[in-house]
């Protein structure tokens, strides 16, 4: 029998145009310096950053060899605690670190947003199962800090302002609709409700999104 090995700070990639074809020699590896492994990746121009659970990186992969890939820049001074709260809205992205909420720019500024919130983001416990999403009618970023909870922080992209909101039932999920609402999924009542506060009457228990699972 063959042994499953783990690499948490590789990444693998296709074969050119044949998305399924993942040849074992296809990957890249990213050393942390503290060990930890690959949290998320987001597109930024003509580079990809890296998101590490003790640093951010920003790569320059060449399409016709992506091995050849070289690292332009790094922090490993932060990192990512969440994999699910990396949200990219316009030419920013938004995650959460061990010590603060942080915004990345194309130009690889890394700047703290959550200085009024912050007391609130220090106390939680389980930071790691934070999740976030974009809502593009309010044009905020809505993160659920730690477990499943009806509670809400939104950071308006525009003004800089965080503000609290509490959702009608447990926020599991997040999702934007085709109608370009954002909904909050409740796995406990297999609920879902646009936020706007409006019920969409579309309710679906069989959503392919199992949210987090950690009631």
């Amino acid at each position: 029998s063959g042994i499953n090995e783990y690499y948490p700070d590789m990444i693998n990639f296709s074969e050119a145009g044949m998305p399924a074809t993942i040849p074992i020699i296809n990957f890249i590896r990213i050393r942390d310096p503290e060990g930890g492994g690959v949290q998320g990746l987001k597109s930024m121009g003509d580079s990809l950053i890296v998101f590490m659970e003790y640093g951010i990186y920003r790569l320059r992969i060449p399409s016709i060899d992506p091995s050849s890939y070289s690292v332009l820049e790094s922090n490993e001074f932060i990192g990512c605690v969440a994999p699910r709260s990396i949200v990219k809205v316009e030419d920013k992205v938004y995650f959460c670190g061990n010590n603060n909420i942080y915004a990345i720019d194309a130009s690889f500024n890394i700047t703290p947003i959550g200085s009024s919130i912050l007391n609130k983001w220090v106390a939680e416990t389980e930071k790691v199962k934070t999740i976030a999403s974009y809502d593009p009618i309010k044009e905020v970023v809505l993160f659920r800090f730690g477990r499943v909870k009806p509670d809400l922080y939104e950071f308006n992209i525009r003004t800089g302002e965080w503000n609290k909101i509490q959702t009608q039932g447990n926020v599991s999920s997040m999702a934007v609709g085709e109608e370009g609402y954002l909904h909050y999924g409740d796995n406990s009542f297999l609920d879902v409700t646009r936020s706007d506060g409006n019920d969409n009457d579309q309710d679906n228990p069989d959503d392919p999104d199992p949210g987090d699972g950690d009631q």
